[in-house]
C-alpha cells in the first residue's frame, strides 16, 4: 500500500509540466496540481463570501484528482490536446484508459475507497459550479507560469502556452454567466479579465511568434 502511493507521488514529481517548451524554471505535474488546489480553494472561499452555495471539500477532491491521468499519459501541452476535434477524441481515450490503470493499481495496494474515488471524481473533475472552479484554478496556473516565463524571464517558448491560456479564458466568461450570478459573477469575471490581460502582455512581447502563429489560437 504505502509502496504503491509512495510510487504515484514520485511519478508525479518527477513528470515536467509542459515538457515541449524550453523552460527556464520547470515545474512537475505535483507541483501543478498542489498550485491548482490552492487556488481552487482561495477561489471557492471567495465565491462562497459572495452568496454561493459550493461544497468546498468536493472543489478540493476535483482538484486533487484533475491530472491523476497524467501518472500513466505524462502531461500534454493543451495547444496539443486541443488541436483538432480527433486529438481532443483520442487524448480522452488515452485518459480514460490511464484511469482504469491508476484504479486497478489502487485496488491491487489495498485502496479500494481511493481507487472508487478516482473512477468517479476523475470524469467530472470540471463540471458543474465546483468544477469550475477547479477548470478556472487550471488555467490560471498556466498563466502563472506565462507570466513567470515569458514576462519575468523574456523566455518566448511559452508564447503558445498564453495563446491557449487565453483562448479558454474567453470561452470560460460564457461559463461564468451561466453557472454564477451577483457579487460571484463579477468577482471571477474581474480574475479571468486581470488573467487574460497577462496572456495578452506575454503575446505582445513576441512580435515575430505572434505574426506567423497567432491565426492558430483566435477566439473562435
Amino acid at each position: 500500500m504505502i509502496l504503491t502511493l509512495t510510487t504515484m507521488v514520485t511519478r508525479l514529481a518527477s513528470l515536467n509540466r509542459f515538457s515541449m517548451e524550453r523552460l527556464s524554471a520547470p515545474d512537475t505535474v505535483l507541483e501543478h496540481t498542489g498550485a491548482v488546489a490552492l487556488m481552487s480553494y482561495v477561489i471557492g472561499l471567495e465565491v462562497c463570501e459572495r452568496g454561493v452555495i459550493l461544497d468546498l471539500g468536493c472543489v478540493l477532491e476535483r482538484a486533487v484528482v484533475h491530472d491523476v491521468d497524467e501518472l500513466v499519459t505524462g502531461d500534454v501541452a493543451r495547444p496539443t490536446k486541443h488541436a483538432s476535434p480527433r486529438a481532443r477524441q483520442l487524448f480522452e481515450e488515452l485518459s480514460s484508459a490511464a484511469i482504469v490503470r491508476v484504479s486497478d493499481d489502487l485496488r491491487a495496494a489495498g485502496l479500494p475507497s481511493a481507487a472508487e474515488a478516482v473512477e468517479n471524481v476523475f470524469p467530472v473533475a470540471k463540471s458543474g459550479r465546483e468544477g469550475a472552479i477547479v477548470a478556472l484554478a487550471d488555467i490560471l496556473a498556466v498563466v502563472c507560469k506565462v507570466w513567470e516565463e515569458v514576462i519575468l524571464r523574456g523566455n518566448m517558448s511559452m508564447v503558445r502556452q498564453a495563446h491557449s491560456a487565453r483562448r479558454g479564458l474567453v470561452q470560460f466568461e460564457r461559463r461564468i454567466a451561466d453557472e454564477f450570478h451577483g457579487d460571484a459573477s463579477t468577482f471571477l469575471s474581474t480574475v479571468v479579465s486581470e488573467a487574460i490581460g497577462v496572456c495578452v502582455e506575454a503575446i505582445a512581447r513576441d512580435t515575430e511568434w505572434n505574426a506567423t502563429k497567432a491565426e492558430r489560437y483566435n477566439d473562435d
